[in-house]
């Protein structure tokens, strides 16, 4: 029997959960108002996404045609042999070895991240999951994703992406160096310094996604860094910036109230997630609270901001090969946007150790008694 639903009333972050525990195989139909989206679900894990509003395929071909990837005469001939063949344009490519595998399997894994990060926030809509035996995707090119990891950094895109648009407004905004700024900061991270070597020229948010291949959300946060501290600046044409403003833009009390909302849900969520062990058998909690009111949301925010930094650690390890020297070195690579957010509610700092494969987060929560208690939170893999 498929599961159906609405938005509204079932979110997707908790169908992405339920056929992510139970390892269903299918395909999860999401309509909306921007059009639907298709994702393929291989004994729980994300294994395709496709959307009629973001073709893959375009957006593979539009990456490829600003990479130095291939050149414009192999990108033509793998569209006109797959005119003739009617093969998804990743398989032509690789097929014929015009492009790197490597670099396709990134390209690919981007894409399907995106679409999921953007369906993640949609508010309306409908849903139903077609359970099947086998669903039919590209192995050699498309490596099973997580659910539980996309949908919990799809999460943390929401949580900042409303702070991030409040100065990219638009991917055709045009930015270029400031004016000042004559060589490479030596303290950039190394998504913003690649960003910064592609603004030798002018270009638009839309190139610099397209060149760099680090994603959208990634892309725009590393250039809002750089717009923030001033080593990046808008393009102003006549005395307006060279662009337009989303046809989506919200007053700012449409903005604070959506933010405060998106906030709450994700808060209460996490909360959840952790108290009822809704998550992989290797995640353990050292202490449950017991509280009522503000204390139960402060700690279920404790809890969820834990379990960002222990995600964000591993993402690093995955990344340098190595953990870093304090939780204050992912704040530094813009991993984590302030250092604030590595105190609890509290004010208490949340202190890190590692092992080889394994990172446990501490913290204090006092509850208003006379006494803290101590919160843990261990990842293993």
């Amino acid at each position: 029997m498929a599961l159906a639903g609405n938005i509204k009333e079932f979110g997707l972050a908790d169908i992405f959960q339920i056929v992510s525990l139970q390892q269903k195989t299918g395909e999860l139909i999401v309509e909306g108002k921007d059009g639907s989206v298709h994702i393929l679900l291989e004994s729980g894990f994300i294994v395709g996404a496709s959307a009629t509003f973001r073709s893959i395929e375009e957006r593979l071909e539009r990456a490829l045609e600003h990479s130095e990837a291939i050149n414009k005469f192999q990108l033509k001939r793998a569209l006109e042999t797959q005119k003739k063949t009617l093969q998804p344009l990743w398989t032509v490519l690789a097929e014929t070895k015009a492009v790197n595998v490597d670099t396709l399997k990134n390209l690919l894994s981007q894409q399907i991240h995106e679409t999921i990060y953007h369906v993640l926030r949609w508010t309306e809509g409908e849903y139903r999951f077609e359970p099947k035996k086998n669903v039919e995707y590209d192995r050699e090119l498309i490596a099973p994703i997580n659910t539980e990891f996309l949908v919990m950094e799809g999460f943390r895109i929401t949580d900042e992406w409303p702070e991030v648009e409040k100065v990219i407004t638009s991917f055709q905004l045009m930015v270029r160096r400031a004016a000042n700024v004559t060589t490479i900061p030596p303290d950039l991270s190394e998504g913003e310094a690649k960003l910064f070597k592609l603004l030798s020229q002018d270009r638009s948010v839309q190139e610099l996604i397209d060149i760099g291949q680090q994603g959208e959300f990634e892309t725009c946060q590393n250039l809002y860094g750089l717009m923030k501290r001033k080593i990046v600046e808008r393009v102003e044409k006549k005395g307006k910036v060279a662009t337009q403003k989303r046809a989506s833009s919200l007053s700012i009390g449409d903005i604070f109230l959506k933010i405060a909302a998106i906030l709450l849900i994700i808060v209460v969520l996490a909360g959840l997630v952790f108290s009822l062990r809704f998550l992989p058998n290797n995640l353990s909690l050292i202490h449950k609270p017991n509280l009522g009111g503000l204390e139960v949301m402060k700690q279920f925010a404790t809890q969820s901001e834990m379990a960002r930094i222990s995600q964000q650690f591993s993402r690093y390890y995955l990344l340098k090969k190595q953990w870093p020297a304090s939780p204050e070195e992912l704040v530094n690579e813009r991993m984590i946007s302030s250092p604030q957010l590595l105190r609890n509610p509290w004010g208490e700092p949340y202190a890190v150790t590692t092992a080889q494969q394994q990172v446990t987060i501490n913290t204090t929560v006092n509850a208003g008694a006379s006494t803290g208690k101590q919160l843990s939170v261990t990842i293993a893999w």
